[in-house]
């Protein structure tokens, strides 16, 4: 059965595309409350196979979803946080962005955003996914987020998140 959330996508790299498939796959979200954006047309393509529409606009998503997961490479992520930054109150953003911890996404969003950061360790040919919450996190939102996650690899246990290594 579907989690009964609004789920927004910003993102569709390789690894949001998997997200996407695994999301629809396993059918944790209904179609109807399932929101994609990436500002690449082509992009797109895979959500019509699964009758979804698209948005090529950023914010689409962020009206529409109380879970946002956004994907994208590391340069281009201050540019989607500018494009979002002004909508995401009350909402929970999810990250994948690799080397953006909550600290970094809250002090670029509106008030009373939640954030959730995920950390993908490739180990022993397994993606390990490591998760941090920010502050006073509500553990009844977390259930969905975390089954998604998983559609990308194995997330571990909430203590279990490695140590920052320096660059």
């Amino acid at each position: 059965m579907p989690h009964s959330i609004r789920v927004g996508l910003i993102g569709m790299t390789d690894l949001g595309e998997k997200m996407f498939r695994g999301i629809m796959d396993r059918n944790l979200i209904a179609r109807n409350c399932m929101f994609v954006a990436d500002t690449n047309p082509e992009k797109l393509e895979v959500c019509s196979e699964y009758g979804i529409h698209g948005y090529t606009e950023l914010t689409a998503p962020m009206t529409r979803a109380e879970v946002i997961f956004l994907n994208s490479v590391r340069r281009d992520f201050s540019s989607m946080l500018s494009a979002i930054c002004g909508t995401t109150r009350s909402k929970v953003l999810v990250s994948t962005v690799e080397g953006r911890d909550c600290e970094y996404i809250l002090d670029r969003v509106a008030k009373a955003t939640q954030v959730v950061c995920a950390k993908l360790v490739e180990e022993d040919g397994e993606t390990k996914v490591y998760v941090t919450y920010s502050p006073n996190f509500p553990n009844w939102k977390k259930p969905p987020i975390l089954d998604i996650l998983g559609t990308i690899g194995t997330v571990q246990p909430d203590d279990a998140v490695p140590q920052a290594q320096d660059a």
